[in-house]
């Protein structure tokens, strides 16, 4: 293809006023003029649902009807028909073999049902039963033999199949190519991947043969849906969409508008798929208009996000359908929020699965909460439900200029409103809800500054008004720039934080739900502001029961456990600041109230409590080194692992498990937990890698070496040792290379291990020395962080090895 200019001329007037044409225009070798013809397309279209004695299928008819006339809009000659039997569907084919002579493109829709079996895909007439399937190749119709026709005497043959659904016989029917022939299975659902487009069979000795295209409603082996009763199928209906562009797109950019558009409007149930041997691109019509006004640029970015999704690889995809199903969100936003990033998308897979679940939980609130605006301004309301629209399609770019539209207009009338006395404080409430909108679209754009920015307007507006409003929006403000302090570590915006609580706590009653959230968000504030001062954490600790006592009253249960789990994921960090174990162990049975509160169908909720559980004990073990507290993490991390499917929240938590089961192998010199510790390390490293997310496989790759250079020490074996050392080696390598000095000094205590371990074992053939400098290097760093248990278990190791030194001498 990259040897081919490829050129588009128009049709004149006079040629288009004689007849309907379709045109494609190509140049055969670089910088030779591109010559204009005028060519001939012909299709049938057939729509098969009323079935005698399978199952019945609503739409195939109205799908047939619409497609007639977008084919009849791109100049083809069509002949449609719908519900036919055996007999008028062969000779409605073989009649269109005839028609298709001397023609340039030839194209089939067919929607129905369709079955594989035997490498062969079947059209199903309506009057087909189960007798069918002993002699398929004569009471059913075979696609290769109608597609080697046309191809025979066509120069471009053009089948879109939305025959893809659920086999229509009932289970473990077999099927006979012929009455004599074994049976062969039928695939459960869709059609299997054709054979027809390559070599393009039939049509080799063709000099002006251009290619075949074959287009599957849904990728082989998988059903296509049939839509709403009364409509179009989700195929259908993007075809609609999406084949005027034909005009003045390629042919198979406007395949994947169409493939797109179904596996978004399907939540990535179904995805079409396209098998083509074109040897030229290909262009229908007349190049059209430009889309104008308002809806024709939201279609021009919705195509555009079609584009960008097809470009987007299948583990991001997997990331994002997992976060819309476990949020249950559309996809679209999720996939325009990943365009709005560009080339700030994350790519440690797990910091990309933090991001979706965040921005689908924030969706999720938004489309909860919204209520259409009731505003007497026409084009307020008109501008405010077309950016609601985009917005949902994940159109962020149209939805954030009609929302800046939206409030130049609110700024144009409200002068306007000041002697609207009755109805001026809805008016005012109206107002600010436009901006708040604003704010929520930066959100999902993840514009935080402009998003408080906008909250704060809103607030300003509704501050006279309404109080509860005000709380809200000026609460919506300090919760953005927390998670915007998250996010960059940006210590100026702290005291707009908590001086937006204030105000929040200002304009909300004591005894409200309002106040309640307030006292909550100030809590996660102070743990997230102020992490390493125990004032701010006990503070903490306060607002979240203040909060708890509000919400006893009420009925939210996943609210509380919400707040619950901050409490004690308070509790436990002031615990280790101030080395109290019973304030740990209060955060332990915190977590475990709140486990006990979480409603049993918010399984992500409930994992990650269980997985904060784990780690709030496996902290206790080491505080306490009760062996007890070790034992009952790895059950609760096994119990949030389980039915868990792997991803980078999977690998942190068997990272975690790991942990727990190394603590208790090493204190216990166990190898059968090291050995459940070293398993459950390797399933981690088989999601995390290296190149994706570097500091996490290091972590991973440390702990693994530890756990190994342990079980060598216990079994005497100096090549597990020297496997562990390897591991370490590599993780310091990427901290050294990374800049990572939190988690070095771990790693080279680790060496230090080792090194240590497999003197012992080689005697004199390997220096003590290099052993002592990764030892003295921890050191020096634990001490410099204060962090004294560890200092002092390394600084024992130290004067073990100087004294193995000195008997040595």
């Amino acid at each position: 293809m990259s040897n081919v200019v490829m050129a588009r001329r128009k049709f004149s007037e006079q040629v288009l006023t004689l007849r309907l044409l379709l045109l494609f225009f190509v140049a055969l070798v670089p910088f030779q003029s591109a010559r204009s013809d005028t060519l001939k397309g012909v299709a049938l279209v057939i729509g098969n649902g009323d079935y005698k004695k399978l199952s019945h299928l609503t739409n195939p008819p109205n799908d047939a009807r619409a497609v007639e006339q977008l084919l009849f809009g791109l100049g083809f000659k069509i002949h449609v028909a719908s519900d036919l039997d055996l007999k008028r569907l062969t000779r409605d084919l073989e009649d269109f073999v005839d028609d298709a002579q001397g023609a340039d493109v030839a194209l089939l829709y067919y929607s129905g049902h369709g079955i594989e079996g035997g490498g062969e895909n079947f059209l199903v007439p309506v009057d087909s039963d189960l007798s069918a399937l002993y002699d398929a190749k004569e009471k059913l119709v075979p696609l290769s033999t109608f597609v080697g026709q046309l191809q025979a005497i066509v120069p471009i043959t053009i089948v879109l199949l939305d025959a893809c659904r659920t086999n229509p016989f009932p289970d473990g029917a077999k099927l006979k190519l012929s009455p004599g022939s074994a049976p062969v299975s039928i695939a459960k659902a869709g059609l299997g991947a054709t054979r027809d487009a390559t070599p393009l069979r039939g049509s080799e000795g063709r000099s002006d043969s251009l290619g075949t295209i074959i287009g599957f409603a849904a990728a082989p082996g998988y059903a296509a849906l049939d839509g709403e009763p009364g409509g179009n199928s989700p195929y259908a209906a993007a075809l609609l969409k999406h084949f005027d562009a034909m005009s003045g797109e390629e042919f198979g950019t406007v395949m994947r508008f169409v493939t797109e558009e179904v596996y978004l409007k399907t939540n990535g149930r179904q995805r079409p798929w396209v098998n083509d041997s074109l040897r030229r691109f290909l262009y229908f019509g007349r190049a059209p208009a430009p889309p104008t006004g308002d809806e024709g640029d939201i279609l021009k970015e919705r195509r555009q996000l079609l584009l960008t999704i097809a470009l987007i690889p299948d583990a991001k995809r997997r990331q994002v359908e997992t976060a819309a199903a476990d949020v249950e969100v559309p996809m679209d936003a999720l996939y325009g929020m990943l365009r709005a990033l560009g080339a700030e998308v994350p790519n440690d897979p797990a910091e990309l699965e933090r991001v979706l679940h965040s921005e689908a939980e924030r969706l999720k609130r938004l489309l909860a909460e919204r209520k259409a605006i009731d505003s007497p301004d026409a084009e307020i309301v008109r501008l405010t439900a077309l950016a609601d629209s985009a917005e949902q399609d994940g159109l962020l770019n149209k939805a954030n200029e009609l929302r800046e539209r939206a409030k130049a207009r609110v700024n144009e009338v409200r002068p306007s409103r000041e002697d609207e006395e009755d109805k001026l404080r809805e008016r005012n409430i109206e107002d600010a809800a436009v901006y708040a909108r604003s704010a929520e679209t930066k959100m999902l754009r993840l514009e935080y500054l402009d998003a408080s920015n906008d909250y704060a307007v809103a607030f300003e507006i509704a501050e006279k008004w309404d109080d509860a409003f005000a709380a809200w929006a000026k609460l919506s403000e300090a919760d953005t720039l927390l998670e915007y302090f998250e996010l960059k570590n940006n210590q100026a915006v702290a005291g707009r934080i908590m001086t937006a609580i204030q105000m929040a706590r200002e304009h909300s009653s004591p005894t409200s739900r309002a106040r309640a959230e307030v006292e909550n968000s100030n809590a996660n504030a102070l743990q997230i502001l102020y992490p390493d001062d125990p004032t701010s954490l006990q503070s903490a600790i306060t607002g979240y029961q203040r909060a708890l006592l509000s919400f006893a009253t009420m009925s939210d249960a996943a609210e509380r456990s919400d707040i619950l789990g901050n409490l004690a994921s308070a509790k436990v960090t002031l615990g280790v600041l101030e080395n109290s174990n019973a304030q740990i162990e209060s955060g332990i049975e915190t977590y475990r109230t709140a486990l006990a509160q979480a409603p049993d169908d918010l399984r992500n909720k409930r994992r990650r409590l269980l997985s904060g559980l784990g780690s709030a004990l496996e902290t206790l073990g080491r505080h306490s080194s009760d062996e007890r507290a070790f034992l009952e993490a790895a059950i609760n991390d096994k119990l949030a692992l389980d039915g868990m499917t792997p991803g980078p929240e999977w690998a942190k938590l068997q990272n975690n498990l790991g942990i727990v089961l190394l603590q208790l192998g090493d204190r216990r010199s166990d190898e059968t937990y090291l050995g459940q510790a070293i398993d459950a390390f390797e399933l981690a490293l088989s999601y995390r890698t290296r190149d994706a997310s570097p500091i996490a496989w290091s972590l991973t790759q440390n702990n693994l070496g530890y756990a190994r250079i342990v079980r060598g020490a216990i079994s005497f074996s100096e090549l597990e040792i020297d496997a562990g050392i390897k591991n370490v080696q590599v993780a310091i390598e990427v901290f050294n290379t990374h800049r990572v000095a939190r988690y070095l000094p771990y790693a080279q205590d680790s060496l230090c291990l080792g090194l240590f371990q497999k003197y012992k074992f080689s005697q004199g053939r390997f220096r003590l020395k290099t052993a002592r400098d990764a030892c003295a290097s921890a050191l020096l760093a634990f001490e410099a962080a204060n962090l004294d248990a560890e200092a002092s278990r390394t600084r024992t190791r130290l004067q073990t090895i100087d004294d193995i030194s000195a008997q040595a001498r």
